[in-house]
């Protein structure tokens, strides 16, 4: 969830010490950590597909990179791969989400609209009719 206030930076402005922060753990939401469910969010359900197919992928390997630069081990690249999937499907939780109340089912429709087409666009992208 990238928004500014989920964004920490240094008040000297030193590109190399921000920091994205936001974890909640909502009804819906996987309660164990999965670490790709923050880029599922932003990049499934906010960015247009064309761009995500053309940057998911860099920016999934540049966050698998980043782990295994900071020592985790025991985590594999197609383990990445699968949290990613599994965290994106939740989109459509998401999205159905801004329906359960009437007045923001008419009021949200431009938001949970969209979601909903990025989502779908997500599943059939990814294939995720086919069995594991």
């Amino acid at each position: 969830d990238v928004n500014p206030g989920n964004i920490l930076s240094p008040k000297d402005g030193q590109p190399n010490s921000i920091y994205f922060i936001d974890r909640q753990p909502f009804s819906w939401s996987l309660q164990s950590w999965v670490g790709p469910s923050d880029l599922s969010y932003m990049m499934v359900l906010w960015w247009e597909p064309e761009l995500r197919r053309v940057l998911e992928l860099d920016v999934l390997r540049a966050y698998y990179d980043a782990l295994v630069e900071f020592g985790v081990t025991d985590y594999t690249w197609d383990m990445t791969l699968s949290d990613y999937k599994l965290s994106a499907l939740q989109c459509f939780y998401i999205a159905a989400s801004w329906c359960t109340e009437p007045d923001k089912r008419t009021k949200m429709r431009w938001l949970w609209i969209s979601q909903l087409e990025r989502a779908c666009a997500f599943y059939s992208d990814w294939r995720c009719h086919e069995p594991l």
